[in-house]
């Protein structure tokens, strides 16, 4: 499980990288992250960034998603919501979310675009999470990384200003 634990901190990593400097600067972590550095200094580091450093757009677009997916599933395997006669695994809850935020795209009721591509990324990395790797810590504190996982999202809303 620590080597999952390290390809999640790689996953979430890359993409606040990628909001961080790809993204409109008009995120919860990107107005987080110039409070702390100013903005003058974080627009000189993104300058710096954008010149040396090339992504395709479906990278900037679609891969910090289905990192999302993959980090989030990381951190649901193993924890089962329990109702009377009804039984949820929790490691299809980030797909499910994903999945049903493209169609909340499509249908305007939230912002940005509705993409077939970003539900194949997701399903990419749900899988790869979900069949690939196990999970080893106890179930208290993996119930905390998972609603932490959740809240995650928060960071990449953009408010209206």
């Amino acid at each position: 499980m620590k080597n999952n634990y390290f390809l999640v901190g790689v996953a979430l990593f890359i993409s606040l990288f990628i909001y961080l400097f790809f993204r409109t600067e008009h995120t919860v972590v990107t107005q987080l992250f110039i409070s702390m550095v100013s903005l003058e200094n974080y627009i000189s580091l993104k300058e710096i960034i954008l010149k040396n450093l090339y992504l395709p757009p479906f990278v900037i677009y679609s891969v910090p998603e289905g990192l999302w997916v993959f980090t989030a599933t990381v951190m649901s395997k193993g924890i089962i919501y329990k109702e009377k006669n009804f039984e949820l695994d929790c490691s299809y809850l980030p797909l499910i979310f994903s999945i049903g935020l493209e169609f909340l795209q499509l249908i305007h009721v939230t912002h940005g675009m509705f993409d077939f591509f970003d539900i194949w990324v997701s399903i990419f990395f749900w899988t790869i999470a979900n069949f690939y790797l196990d999970y080893s810590l106890e179930i208290g504190r993996r119930k905390i990384y998972f609603f932490s996982s959740y809240a995650i999202v928060y960071l990449s809303y953009v408010p209206n200003h």
